[in-house]
This record gives C-alpha cells, sequence and structure tokens, in this order.
C-alpha cells in the first residue's frame, strides 16, 4: 500500500474535517475517470460503476491507529470511501483478464 496523504499536523479531528472537505473532490474525479474509460474502452468498462461511500467511522479509524500505526493517526490514509464496482453476472466466469487490459492501456497511455 502506498503512504496516501499525510499531514502529521493535524488532530484526528482535523483530519476528519480534511476527509470531509475532499470527499466531493474524491467523488467528481472518480466519475469523470469513469465516463473517461467507458468512452474510451466502452465493451472492457460495460457493467462497472463508481460508488462514492461514507466516511471511515471515528471508531473505526482509531481502531485502525491502535492496531497498525501504534495510535499515531497520522498515518491513516483511507478515511474517504471510493470504489470501481463491476456488475458480473451470475453464470459468468470471473477473470480478472478485462480489469488488467484497462489498467495497462491507461498505464501506457
Amino acid at each position: 500500500m502506498g503512504r496516501g496523504f499525510q499531514n502529521p499536523d493535524l488532530s484526528l479531528e482535523g483530519l476528519y474535517e480534511q476527509a470531509q472537505k475532499a470527499q466531493p473532490e474524491f467523488s467528481a474525479f472518480g466519475n469523470s475517470f469513469m465516463q473517461y474509460l467507458k468512452g474510451k474502452y466502452p465493451q472492457i468498462m460495460e457493467g462497472t460503476y463508481f460508488e462514492s461511500g461514507p466516511l471511515k467511522k471515528m471508531e473505526r479509524i482509531i481502531s485502525k491507529a491502535q492496531g497498525d500505526y501504534n495510535g499515531d493517526v497520522s498515518k491513516i490514509s483511507d478515511i474517504v470511501i471510493t470504489r470501481f464496482m463491476r456488475v458480473i453476472q451470475k453464470n459468468m466466469d470471473y477473470t480478472d483478464k478485462p480489469c488488467n487490459d484497462v489498467i495497462e492501456k491507461v498505464s501506457t497511455s
């Protein structure tokens, strides 16, 4: 995992406030990128959509900081939750090949 965006000068409340302000930007970027991918790779991206969830709960942030970072909340880099989702029919065999093709094409463009 990457280090994400970290600001060691912020308290937990400050980080949470920063995440609340950043969430609309993450959503706008994710939706824009999804539209770009669907336009460039319509067949590969069929059934794929972008989803922006709620912020990570404060209790989970504290638990993760204590368990993974010796209590250092400044190391938490995933308060804003977003993801790309793909609808897969139940009778289809699962394969990650199409997604890998997109990642390869986007990263080499």
